[in-house]
């Protein structure tokens, strides 16, 4: 009876640490962030066409990944730095998020499928 009891003080006393690293392990969104209100946040941005494939979770317990595609208008990848930076910056100072990956794509050419490829006269490489 009183090992029953020690063991059911320890889960009390670790259920939070318990549901936090599994959160990490299986790669949950963090239950502070809502990925749609974040969204609408990047879609104000000036430069920015759209923002879709969002994917949020947690590194460690006080780091956040982050990532999605960017939709911008027609332009040299080495244009998009700019505003790569800016999205960075706010991601970090609004929401904490401190590793984000951006992709850009071109609003042109949609969500950068197969049918782009083709419309664009681009090589197909299989």
């Amino acid at each position: 009876l009183l090992s029953v009891l020690i063991v059911l003080f320890i889960l009390k006393n670790c259920w939070s640490v318990l549901k936090e690293a599994t959160g990490i392990l299986m790669n949950a969104t963090p239950r502070n962030l809502d990925l749609e209100e974040i969204k609408d946040f990047l879609e104000q941005i000036p430069g920015v066409c759209g923002v879709h494939y969002l994917h949020a979770w947690n590194i460690s317990a006080s780091s956040i990944g982050f990532s999605c595609h960017v939709e911008v208008l027609d332009q040299r990848v080495s244009k998009t730095e700019k505003i790569g930076e800016r999205i960075r910056h706010k991601l970090f100072h609004r929401y904490g998020i401190d590793h984000p990956v951006l992709q850009f794509e071109t609003a042109e050419c949609g969500n950068g499928g197969i049918l782009c490829e083709i419309s664009s006269g681009g090589a197909i490489n299989g």
